[in-house]
């Protein structure tokens, strides 16, 4: 039997990847692969181009916001939404082999996508023993847009209870500027106040902002 030599436009993406395989896809034919179909008024492949153009401008998207969109229905926006978590998760470093936090990088690496699409700011600290090896990673607080008030109870309990040899401390920014705020550098110094009063020493305080990321540390700001 000949090979089909023409396909729809729907058929496209499917037959391109089983051809050349998945790396010779656009992202809008990837997409087009989970939505399969599209609407009366254009095909799948408009349908994935509308999706990204609002994924672009918002990577947090509620499934309310995707429904607004002309072809997504609630499946189609939960099936949306599941990528994009299934995607966070997998692009996770493996902890399997012994890691040590010894660089501003490595810790970069080892919480980001911690804070992949968070649409707003979160504070956590990352517990370490000895060997700047990681023991517990623990939120501290959840915050707005803009700003995310640590709980300074929360963090004495944390230091006291979880005999760690120091910690760091991480929050993220949103807007994907890593430029530490004034109260960004007064919480700094509170916290390394406290972890001096309770033993606990702060290494650094970075801040994650998508692709990029500032160090206290590094900048000899702690």
């Amino acid at each position: 039997m000949p090979l089909k030599t023409t396909y729809t436009e729907q058929e496209l993406p499917q037959e391109k990847l089983l051809e050349k395989g998945s790396v010779a896809l656009t992202t809008v034919e990837l997409l087009a692969l989970i939505l399969r179909t599209g609407t009366k008024k254009g095909d799948v492949l408009t349908l994935s181009r509308n999706v990204l153009r609002l994924l672009e401008q918002n990577k947090t998207p509620s499934i309310h916001e995707l429904r607004q969109i002309d072809g997504v229905h609630t499946t189609k926006a939960a099936q949306i939404l599941a990528l994009l978590e299934l995607s966070r998760r997998l692009l996770k470093p493996e902890k399997n082999e012994p890691l040590k936090l010894c660089s501003a990088k490595a810790i970069y690496e080892y919480i980001v996508h911690d804070f992949t699409n968070k649409p707003c700011e979160e504070t956590k600290i990352i517990l370490v023993n000895a060997k700047l090896q990681p023991k517990a990673t623990l939120t501290l607080s959840e915050g707005s847009v803009a700003e995310a008030n640590i709980d300074k109870h929360k963090l004495i309990r944390h230091l006291i209870n979880s005999n760690a040899h120091a910690f760091f401390l991480l929050h993220n920014h949103p807007s994907g500027d890593p430029t530490p705020s004034l109260a960004d550098k007064e919480t700094t110094s509170n916290v390394k106040q406290i972890a001096q009063v309770i033993g606990v020493p702060l290494l650094d305080h970075i801040i994650i902002a998508q692709d990029k990321y500032f160090s206290f540390y590094d900048n000899e700001e702690l």
